[in-house]
């Protein structure tokens, strides 16, 4: 009661068992806005971060921000990008618009769990991120980073490294690409997810 509160605060400067009590008045910590992020594959190449937010919101979506990823050594759109959204019913929304054409491509929207970490082996030393992530999208799997680990001292390819792939159903097709070769460039590509490659240790 506000009224309590006020009779609460008279008693300050009060003394309980021997001490002088300091009685204050706490404020409420403002809600936070728990944000949800939403997937969007299969963009046009040419549509930008403000396109994306603007065909979320001309759908009555409210969203506080929109990014489009990009190919870092190129800076050409990697066909994929994300939305934050901070009402749930808006992720519904979001969700119906699964399937929709922007710009003449028909998109996939999804939500954002996070990536699933593949482990590849037995690479060509040649083999560099950007062309191990080509490997990866040209074989329909979405994928949101690839790299190379490297020998810190002498710079070489180590012939292992790590793809973040972005759609839980893409990992089953990922991991069908174990024993690969094409552009690789070596027999017998190792594909494995984190979760293989753990469960794998356990037995050792």
């Amino acid at each position: 009661d506000e009224n309590d509160v006020s009779k609460a605060l008279q008693l300050n400067g009060s003394e309980l068992d021997g001490n002088i009590i300091s009685i204050r008045k706490m404020l409420k910590e403002p809600k936070r806005r728990h944000i949800m992020t939403m997937c969007c594959k299969n963009l046009n190449f040419d549509v930008s971060a403000k396109k994306l937010e603007t065909f979320f919101m001309d759908n009555g979506i409210s969203v506080s921000n929109a990014n489009i990823v990009y190919n870092r050594e190129t800076g050409a759109s990697r066909g994929f990008g994300f939305i934050n959204v901070s009402d749930e019913n808006d992720v519904s929304k979001a969700l119906q618009l699964n399937g929709s054409e922007l710009d003449g491509n028909t998109i996939t929207i999804m939500e954002n769990r996070g990536w699933t970490n593949t482990f590849c082996a037995n690479l060509n030393f040649n083999v560099s991120a950007e062309k191990l992530e080509t490997f990866f999208m040209d074989n329909g799997i979405s994928v949101s980073n690839a790299r190379i680990v490297y020998d810190r001292e002498t710079g070489a390819s180590k012939g292992f490294g790590f793809v973040n792939v972005l759609d839980e159903n893409d990992v089953s097709k990922a991991l069908q690409l174990n024993g690969s070769e094409g552009r690789l460039e070596h027999p017998k590509v190792l594909v494995s997810s984190m979760f293989q490659m753990k469960m794998m240790s356990a037995k050792l």
